[in-house]
């Protein structure tokens, strides 16, 4: 049994009654499909300005149309007659109409979407979504700029989480129709950066084989060193200025030229540990030597401020040495 078929045979070709309600109701319903598809399903880009804008203009004239009045109601129905005939009219039959609006919402109040973007980005930046304990991840590129995630919600709101590169988890709650819209740079705050550097003097001499041990949120992880790295950076990527380096060099001073370059090399040529650190998160780190004894150590509390640089204690203690 088709419904649109028998309001098609059906339609009688004198006046519907409540014509301009009944258009009304088209026009408003078309308005929200107009902005619901684009909002939900579209990423952007010509075609989506065309879907808005012509859904707008449909509606509008379907609204203006419906306010003419009971004076231009007999010309208005032959216009409709005339050039758009049956299709307009099924669409206006009760038996169509009434169904198309509970389903649309129905539908309209179980999806929504969460929008993702990156304003200034040169670089791929990773964007995941976690809805119902189930994660998504999808990439902006620099052509892109933005990724849009649809997600089954409820008229109530569902609790929604997302997190991009370099950038800290956003919990919230997403409701049907509207959905969310972020912007990377505006509203997800950066992940901390935490530098670690072994102090200069006996520890840099151990750095060939050794390897640094982080103890983190009850997890322990190691990671070796190629023999350079002086010292380690946990979060975010940000360069060191040239402020901070000059701030190092007049800590050296005292220890010779040569040892200076040495020491300021190895603090440049920085180990690279991909995990997040939440401001409050407690880490300790040990760097342990190629024949496993410890040199240098740290615990600390990362804080709120963007960049953490932070100079180990040296606890050389090998057999022989008191």
């Amino acid at each position: 049994m088709n419904p649109s078929r028998d309001a098609a045979e059906s339609i009688p070709e004198a006046p519907l009654p409540h014509f301009e309600l009944r258009l009304l109701v088209l026009a408003a319903l078309l308005l929200v499909v107009a902005y619901w598809v684009p909002r939900h399903f579209f990423v952007g880009g010509f075609l989506e300005k065309c879907w808005a804008v012509g859904g707008s203009v449909l509606a509008f004239a379907g609204t203006l149309v419906g306010l003419i009045g009971e004076r231009t109601r007999e010309h208005t129905e032959k216009r409709f007659l005339a050039r758009l005939r049956r299709p307009i009219l099924v669409a206006m039959d009760s038996r169509v109409l009434i169904p198309a609006v509970l389903i649309g919402l129905c539908v309209g109040s179980m999806v929504t979407t969460v929008k993702v973007g990156a304003a200034e980005t040169d670089e791929p930046v990773d964007v995941t979504v976690r809805v119902g304990g189930k994660e998504r991840t999808k990439t902006i590129r620099p052509s892109d700029k933005r990724v849009s995630f649809v997600c089954f919600t409820t008229p109530f709101g569902r609790p929604v989480s997302v997190k991009a590169s370099g950038r800290l988890r956003k919990s919230f709650e997403v409701y049907p129709w509207v959905g969310r819209i972020l912007h990377v740079e505006q509203d997800l705050q950066e992940s901390p950066t935490v530098l670690l550097r072994i102090p200069p003097g006996e520890a840099h001499t151990s750095l060939l084989g050794g390897r640094w041990v982080i103890t983190h949120r009850g997890e322990e992880r190691t990671v070796e060193n190629d023999g350079k790295n002086g010292a380690i950076r946990i979060g975010s990527s940000r360069p060191v200025t040239a402020e901070r380096i000059e701030l190092w060099r007049l800590s050296l001073s005292g220890r010779g030229e040569n040892e200076t370059k040495r020491t300021l090399a190895a603090w440049m040529n920085r180990r690279v540990l991909d995990r997040e650190v939440l401001p409050g998160d407690r880490v300790g780190i040990r760097f342990e030597n190629a024949r496993g004894v410890v040199t240098a150590r740290i615990e600390f509390q990362a804080g709120t401020e963007d960049f953490q640089d932070l100079i180990m204690e040296d606890v050389i203690k090998e057999d022989g040495d008191e």
